[in-house]
């Protein structure tokens, strides 16, 4: 007996010990039925870089010295791209003045190994680029003569004011009294019939405080109205000359809240000045991305408007710079970009509901596409029946969430994040089913599969209401998206700081952070340095090392811009994370089961102990390496369900759709394992049928044949 207890006791320790190794249940998944079960980290903290942290790759006795206020990162080929926003001032000079310019924002790129080799703030144009800045903004103050007030003004385009006289056309002349002689044709100008006078038919003359134009071309009697301009407000300059060499155009960053890289360019989202910049690796703008023509932007020139001394004619906007003060609501302001491989620029724009902004190789608008749909408002569809136009629009619009970041795959998907439909903000706030994440193709269509037991949208389940202090309330709140060369995707949590994990099929993988309901003490907001308060951007990197064998590794790591903190935090992906991603990864294309080595006779090749050599492990036997390290991982279960049930072997996928929970699934091996049953037994199962059937006819026609019998019997016994 006392061995017996000796040996339990023993086992007890042992399965511990094996749990507590194995299991590392410092996470959590969902089940089937949006329960929360442990779970072991796909993706760990590693570490953390700030700005002192991140030396030159020239001088190592060099760092950067602070970081700001960091709006976005990529990472192209071992290169990482950073975009400080600057929220300090930038001396700038100006006409052989400095003066103190805010929100200059700055760029850096930094190798694999977190070293800087290029910074930059200042951004030389090119001829081509420089052309079309004048051309758009019909800019015409020479470098040199760039001014203060111009290059700081709140307006793209010059402001006008002035006065306006009526005059009647009499022997081809028309006399307008106004408040002063204009000194040329530039700061005066003629309308007729709601039309711009082309001011080559007509020459003006000065008379005692009166103008006299005398016409070429318009009639007798013709009404006409003259505007005398006078600048009001300057419009931005949108350069400035190159502090290192005058005679060259340069641009400065003005709130810069996007970057993106490929293997030519830098693309960079100038969000304050209205524009996105295309620069070379040697920091030349080369190419610049304007408004786009439709009519969801306001536009500076060729729209209808209105000055400030009663004029609205479309004409005259376009040709004498005359417009109102631009409103911010309509302004295109770029926020995040991606770059296709075939050159395609998406954008997302402030205050757009249209959906993304899609530019051409060229820098031409093509179209807006994924436009995110606004939930009815029920109440307002049933009060329209009753109440009046006025009324209805003291309701709020139902207007879409906008997109607020987005990555782009190899594969030339677009995988965008938005905004929950409620103010998360608001304490007692619950997302009402948007899906907060959208794979968009080239259609503009979403085409995530969401087959897994939850939607890929963060945390299912969560706190909506709570007396405690401190508690984190409300759905997740995604503001980041990053795609891994294996086609999962990642997205992080602004709401508790933390990473969710997914792959195509929309099946929740992993997740990085503790158990929901989250309090701002155990949180994002614990002040240490591998914690994730207000992520503005996630990517992978992937590093490549040699080992002492000469043996080439490639190590696959998350990296998350955090605002909040300044810093960019490392996450690397441990073994348990690397089984499950390699298992999709497998799966996915087709590589369900084992291939073995095979001799020159096609003979399977066996080791020592008589068992076939493994030439490629197949998304099968990773799934078997899952559940060992986590016996809890229900997916791994439907994964080898899955691969059993594509070899047909029901019975065997049934017991582990069971244990995954999956009804679905199981439904369909029973029923192949029934049909298969009844195919195999089909002989036994008809003879027997067929014996019962005879059996019964028999017996149907021997109770018939005896009623009949007995019945005679009786006839004869009468007689």
């Amino acid at each position: 007996m006392k061995k017996l207890i000796i040996c339990l006791s023993f086992l007890i320790l042992v399965t511990l010990l094996v749990t507590n190794n194995n299991l590392h249940a410092e996470s959590y998944v969902y089940d089937n039925w949006k329960n929360v079960i442990p779970s072991t980290e796909g993706i760990t903290y590693k570490e953390t870089y700030y700005a002192q942290d991140i030396v030159s790759e020239a001088d190592p006795t060099v760092s950067i010295e602070k970081f700001t206020n960091l709006t976005d990162m990529e990472v192209f080929n071992s290169k990482i791209f950073l975009l400080d926003a600057n929220i300090d001032n930038t001396t700038v000079n100006i006409q052989g003045t400095d003066y103190s310019i805010p929100n200059i924002s700055k760029v850096y790129i930094i190798n694999q190994n977190f070293r800087y080799e290029k910074y930059a703030n200042e951004f030389v144009l090119t001829d081509y680029a420089k052309a079309k800045l004048d051309e758009f903004y019909r800019f015409k103050t020479p470098l040199d003569e760039i001014t203060y007030d111009q290059y700081t003004s709140t307006e793209f385009v010059n402001i006008y004011e002035g006065t306006k006289a009526n005059a009647t056309v009499s022997s081809s002349k028309a006399t307008f009294a106004l408040d002063y002689v204009p000194s040329a044709k530039t700061d005066f100008e003629i309308v007729y019939n709601g039309k711009l006078v082309d001011p080559t038919t007509y020459t003006l003359e000065n008379t005692g405080g009166t103008t006299t134009a005398t016409f070429t071309t318009l009639r007798e009697g013709s009404e006409v109205m003259g505007v005398l301009k006078n600048l009001k407000t300057p419009g931005r300059a949108p350069y400035l000359p190159y502090s290192l060499d005058p005679t060259k155009a340069a641009v400065r960053l003005s709130d810069a809240q996007g970057i993106t890289a490929n293997g030519e360019y830098i693309y960079i989202a100038d969000s304050g000045n209205a524009r996105v910049l295309k620069l070379n690796y040697d920091f030349e703008v080369v190419d610049v991305y304007l408004t786009p023509n439709d009519n969801t932007f306001y536009q500076m020139y060729n729209s209808t408007y209105d000055t400030e001394f009663g004029v609205g004619y479309e004409v005259i906007k376009e040709l004498s710079n005359m417009c109102t003060k631009l409103s911010s609501a309509n302004i295109f302001r770029p926020e995040k970009v991606a770059i296709t491989k075939s050159g395609v620029l998406y954008v997302i724009s402030a205050n757009t509901y249209e959906g993304l902004v899609e530019f051409s190789a060229d820098t031409t608008f093509n179209r807006f596409l994924g436009k995110n749909t606004a939930k009815a408002n029920a109440l307002k569809i049933l009060l329209s029946n009753f109440f009046t136009e006025e009324q209805l629009k003291s309701f709020a619009l139902s207007l879409p969430p906008m997109f607020n970041n987005l990555a782009v795959s190899d594969d030339g998907y677009l995988y965008a994040t938005s905004n929950p439909e409620a103010n998360i903000s608001s304490a007692n706030s619950v997302s009402n089913g948007l899906n907060m994440v959208k794979i968009i193709n080239t259609k503009g269509l979403d085409i995530m599969n969401r087959n897994g037991y939850v939607k890929p949208d963060g945390d299912a389940v969560y706190l909506q209401t709570s007396t405690e202090n401190n508690v984190i309330i409300g759905s997740s709140v995604l503001t980041a998206v990053a795609v891994s060369k294996r086609s999962n995707f990642t997205v992080c949590d602004k709401q508790r700081g933390r990473l969710f994990t997914y792959d195509l099929d929309g099946n929740l993988l992993y997740i990085t952070g503790e158990q929901p309901g989250g309090i701002s003490t155990s949180g994002s907001s614990n002040g240490l340095s591998n914690s994730i308060a207000n992520p503005v951007a996630l990517d992978y990197l992937y590093r490549t090392y040699t080992t002492s064998t000469g043996e080439e590794i490639e190590e696959e790591t998350v990296i998350c811009l955090d605002n909040a903190s300044r810093s960019i935090i490392l996450f690397e992906t441990t073994e348990f994370g690397e089984a499950v991603n390699t298992a999709t990864f497998l799966y996915q294309n087709g590589v369900i089961t084992d291939t073995y080595e095979v001799d020159s006779s096609g003979n399977v090749v066996l080791d020592a102990e008589g068992k076939p050599v493994v030439k490629e492990m197949g998304a099968e036997s990773y799934w078997r390496q899952v559940i060992k390290m986590n016996t809890n991982y229900e997916l791994a279960y439907l994964g080898i369900g899955k691969a059993l049930h594509r070899r047909d072997q029901y019975k065997e996928a049934m017991y582990y759709f069971k244990l995954a929970h999956a009804p679905k699934y199981y439904s369909k091996s029973f029923e192949k394992y029934r049909d298969g049953v009844l195919n195999q037994n089909f002989n036994l199962i008809m003879t027997v049928v067929v014996v019962f059937i005879v059996g019964i006819v028999v017996s149907i026609i021997t109770k018939t044949i005896r009623k009949r019998y007995n019945k005679n019997a009786v006839k004869g016994g009468d007689e």
